[in-house]
């Protein structure tokens, strides 16, 4: 029985070394890594992970203190298997607990590592996410406009043609290369609520290497809103939001310009004043505001000075909006101020002597100017990749007549009085693939419903292909009918343009 006890003592002594394995095993520390910050998704998957693994240690634990038990039950008994085979068994558990540890120490040490990445994700989470957030609170654009342009239109004197058709290029044909834009801009976050926005062109004027101010506004969120629009307050100068293509950048338009009842009548897009954008349910929302009456490119205005009388005017526009559809009405109404022209002299005998007379001035009244517009979009209705888009305006108003004009005499010197007018447009875009598109546009405007020969309309077509995400490059034809001379003629404006973004 001796040799019996000894075996005993041996297997008592395996069973609390192999207790203290079972309970006291630590891996060493795993170095510290710098944690990558991953997705949400990503983070509550290893937050599984982590879970499996604590309950595939529990289990090894209970199957380790089974093995345990079952050989300190084994070592104390008195009567049972011979000493060899009590030594085998002995051997076989052991092996067993051997085996058991290995997998408690991989384990606990898989366990740790995901702890630690979890302590760090932790730890760098809002860290970076405050980085994120100030990096964000100032964002710069930039895009530009490099094209070459080629036209046959024809020339004609200021006094025989109407000037809502803008002064004729020099010469009998146009072709050249430019800059038609090189915008700079930044939107800054100043706290979640309040933001600022501006935006430059570099390449405007006659020679198109002047500055001009774009954009420049502040905007206030009155009522934040995860469901709604949420109610914003803008002030500074900003696009009216007159139909669907005033707001719509010159970054994104499919054509190389606006159409032209919104070139001539609102001309530069933008106005001076303040609005506020509310949202009356998910879909609907309504926009009101005051601002000069006069958008900032505005001939008069540019030409003529400020004109201090009959600043103010009002506008809103009412929209329903769905990822595929969005229809529109505005409203825009203010004073198209008074002026007088130079007028012109002329001379006079008296006695013998030759004297020049006074000038004539001519005086152009203030006018009444408002616009109604109507505008409606579908994206994928008949097809996937097809998008239309039309677009209205009816209203009343002088046409803007440049300083050079209405000094006496020709077709211009009587557009003083307010004249009935309207306007109008309808595009399509096809989307070939994700990097190219077919597109094509009709378009009218006629600046006096009550005379004839005086309507502008053009139809023109284009190709865009996007190079990568920040560059484009853009093809188009365009076909105008327009009045000279009291006859339509006709002319055809080919435009390629690349157009570099970020």
């Amino acid at each position: 029985m001796k040799s019996y006890s000894v075996i005993k003592l041996a297997a008592l002594a395996v069973v609390m070394s192999s207790n203290a394995i079972v309970s006291a095993q630590t891996p060493p520390a795993a170095e510290p890594k710098t944690p990558v910050v991953t997705s949400k998704e990503q983070r509550a998957e290893v937050a599984k992970q982590l879970e499996a693994k604590k309950d595939e240690l529990a289990k090894v634990k209970e199957e380790a203190l089974a093995v345990t038990r079952a050989m300190g039950k084994l070592a104390s008994e008195t009567t049972g298997p011979t000493q060899q085979d009590t030594l085998d068994m002995m051997k076989q558990m052991l092996q067993q607990l051997v085996e058991l540890n290995e997998r408690l120490s991989k384990l606990e040490g898989e366990i740790k590592d995901i702890q630690g990445w979890i302590e760090g994700q932790n730890e760098s989470l809002p860290v970076i996410a405050n980085e994120v957030a100030e990096a964000r609170r100032f964002r710069p654009s930039m895009y530009t406009h490099f094209q070459y342009r080629d036209s046959d239109r024809q020339t004609a004197s200021a006094a025989s043609r109407p000037s809502f058709f803008g002064t004729p290029f020099s010469g009998n044909r146009e072709s050249a290369f430019s800059f038609r834009r090189l915008r700079f801009g930044a939107t800054y976050a100043v706290d979640p609520r309040t933001s600022i926005k501006f935006s430059m062109d570099g390449a405007t004027g006659t020679t198109q290497d002047a500055f001009q101010t774009k954009d420049m506004q502040l905007s206030y969120i009155i009522a934040p809103s995860d469901t709604f629009v949420p109610t914003e307050l803008t002030a500074g100068q900003f696009a009216l939001p007159l139909g669907f293509e005033l707001e719509r950048s010159s970054s994104e338009r499919e054509f190389p310009e606006r159409a032209q009842y919104n070139r001539v009548m609102m001309n530069g897009e933008r106005v001076r004043g303040a609005m506020i954008r509310h949202a009356l349910t998910s879909n609907i929302a309504v926009t009101a505001g005051v601002s000069g009456s006069l958008t900032v490119s505005d001939n008069e205005q540019s030409t003529r000075g400020s004109m201090p009388n009959g600043r103010a005017a009002m506008f809103g526009a009412l929209r329903y909006e769905t990822p595929t559809i969005s229809i529109g009405v505005s409203h825009f109404q203010g004073e198209r101020p008074s002026f007088k022209t130079a007028g012109s002299t002329g001379t006079a005998t008296v006695g013998t002597a030759t004297v020049v007379t006074a000038p004539n001035p001519l005086t152009a009244p203030a006018v009444t100017r408002q616009f109604t517009y109507f505008d409606a979009s579908f994206v994928g209705v008949l097809d996937p990749k097809l998008t239309l888009r039309f677009e209205g305006m009816l209203g009343s108003d002088r046409v803007p007549v440049p300083n050079t004009q209405n000094t006496g005499g020709g077709s211009d010197a009587a557009r003083v009085n307010t004249d009935r007018m309207n306007g109008w447009q309808a595009q399509a875009v096809y989307s070939l693939s994700d990097r190219t598109q077919l597109f094509a546009r009709y378009e009218g405007f006629d600046p006096d419903t009550n005379q004839d020969d005086d309507a502008i309309t053009g139809w023109g077509g284009g190709f865009r292909y996007y190079i990568n995400p920040g560059a484009m490059l853009t093809f188009t034809v365009e076909r105008f009918r327009v009045p000279q001379f009291a006859v339509r003629t006709s002319n055809t404006v080919y435009t390629l343009r690349y157009q570099f973004k970020f």
